[in-house]
This record gives C-alpha cells, sequence and structure tokens, in this order.
C-alpha cells in the first residue's frame, strides 16, 4: 500500500511539472514567427495624393540605394513603402540620419495581433523647409526596419536651390564625361575585338609553321639518316674499289714478272772419245 502511494505521489509531481511547462511555453508564445513580408515598390517622395500614392519623386531618382535629391524649399521628404503582403506580429520602425550620423527622427508602426494584410502602404516623412537649413545639407539616410532587421536604406541629398543649381551643372558636366568616357570605351572594344581577331588568326598561323616546321626537322632527321647512309655505302664502295684495284695492280706485276723469266737453257750434247 504504501509503495502504491509513493508510485500515486511522484505521478502527481512529474503531472504537476508537465502542467508548469506547459503554462510557461503558452506564456512564451509560439516559437516560431509567422511575421513576413514583400514589398511590391519603394520610393522616396515629396508628397502623396489623395489615393496616398506618392508623387513628386525626387529627380535622379535610381534603382539603387540613392533616392535623389530634395530641396531645403520642399515641405517634406517621404519615405513610402508599398507592400503586397506583410504578416504580423511586427514592428516597422523607420529612422531617419542627417549627415553627420546622427538620428534626427524616428517613427513606429505595430501589430500585435499577427494579421496578414495585403496591398497596403506605409509612409514616414521629415519636414524639410522651415526646418532644415544650409547648416543641414549633404547626404541624409532613411533606414526601416522589420522587428529590428534593417528592411530598406536610401540615401538622399537635401540641398538648397543655389547648391542644386551647382549639383545639376556638375551633373551634367559628368554626363557628358561619361558618354565621352563611353565612347572611348566603345571604341576600345572594337579595337581590343580587332588585335585579338588579328592575334587569333596570327595564333593560328604559328601553330601551322609549328607544324610545318616539326614536319620539316622529321624530314631533316630521316635526310640526316639517309645521308649517313649512303656515306657509309659510299665507303665501302670506295673500299671495295680500292682493294679491286689493288688486286688488279698485283695480277698485273705478277703476269709481267712470269713474263720476263729468261729461257731456260738448251740440254748439252755429250760427245764419245774413241781410243
Amino acid at each position: 500500500m504504501k509503495k502504491v502511494l509513493e508510485i500515486k505521489g511522484k505521478t502527481i509531481y512529474v503531472f504537476a511539472i508537465l502542467s508548469i511547462l506547459a503554462i510557461a511555453l503558452m506564456s512564451l508564445g509560439p516559437v516560431v514567427s509567422a511575421a513576413s513580408y514583400d514589398i511590391d515598390y519603394y520610393t522616396l517622395a515629396r508628397g502623396l495624393n489623395d489615393k496616398g500614392e506618392p508623387i513628386n519623386q525626387p529627380v535622379f531618382e535610381t534603382e539603387s540605394e540613392f533616392g535623389g535629391v530634395f530641396l531645403t524649399v520642399d515641405d517634406y521628404a517621404y519615405s513610402y513603402i508599398k507592400f503586397k503582403q506583410i504578416s504580423g506580429p511586427f514592428i516597422l520602425r523607420t529612422e531617419w540620419y542627417s549627415p553627420d550620423g546622427k538620428l534626427y527622427a524616428s517613427s513606429e508602426i505595430k501589430d500585435e495581433v499577427g494579421k496578414t494584410f495585403t496591398n497596403v502602404y506605409t509612409w514616414s516623412r521629415i519636414q524639410v523647409a522651415g526646418k532644415i537649413g544650409e547648416e543641414s545639407t549633404g547626404m541624409w539616410t532613411v533606414v526601416t526596419y522589420f522587428n529590428k532587421e534593417p528592411m530598406v536604406t536610401m540615401r538622399f541629398l537635401v540641398l538648397t536651390p543655389s547648391q542644386a543649381w551647382g549639383f545639376v551643372k556638375a551633373y551634367s558636366d559628368m554626363s557628358k564625361e561619361i558618354e565621352t568616357l563611353n565612347n572611348a570605351l566603345a571604341e576600345s572594344q572594337d579595337n581590343y575585338a580587332k588585335v585579338s581577331e588579328e592575334l587569333s588568326k596570327v595564333s593560328s598561323e604559328r601553330d601551322a609553321l609549328k607544324a610545318e616546321l616539326t614536319q620539316l626537322q622529321d624530314k631533316s632527321k630521316q635526310l640526316e639518316s639517309q645521308l649517313s647512309s649512303l656515306d657509309l655505302q659510299r665507303m665501302v664502295l670506295i673500299a671495295v674499289a680500292a682493294l679491286t684495284s689493288a688486286i688488279a695492280v698485283l695480277s698485273f706485276v705478277i703476269k709481267r714478272k712470269v713474263k720476263s723469266l729468261p729461257p731456260p737453257p738448251p740440254p748439252s750434247v755429250g760427245r764419245s772419245v774413241h781410243n
């Protein structure tokens, strides 16, 4: 009976621990957050129309992180984001930084419920005219964070009208220089293509000459081998001819010696003496 009670006590103790853990996990919320976003487009603008669409977008707008130029006489500078879809929970925080790198202004939008929104937009703005003077002109930066993660970063210039005119003139001059450089680059590329083609031809001719040279070297080796063989044959023939000549001379000498021998003496006649 005591063991049964001990087992029941342990079971109740384990159940209590599991219950506490379950309540703690529920209070912490889901482990994986469903927060996400899909941006349709982003831009800087000087204002919004009645439909909430950006208007008077700054000049020199590009697809890079440079958004354009605002003037100190513009009323506002808007940072505008159009979402295809955005799901919470999330915190959208936009921070504006002055040219000296200091935080100038910020704004936040929160969704704590975890809803999903489609085809929605959001914007943040700073007042320019009457707030930003010549002493604060230069390159500004605006960054929008999605749950503390940088989502969009854009840089833009704030200039006085006189500075902007100088900027436009410098940009025009720079554009002409860029056009000149592009033309020079195109010409250089054409020349490079021609030189590459000629180099390819020369390389082909060089390879052909190398092949011919190899063939000539092989033929030269063959001729040297044949010449060596002919030299050997000639030496043999000379030796045979010399030996033949020597034999002929020796035969001739022997024959002459045989012919020049004196005839043998006649036989002597005996006389009988009669007493």
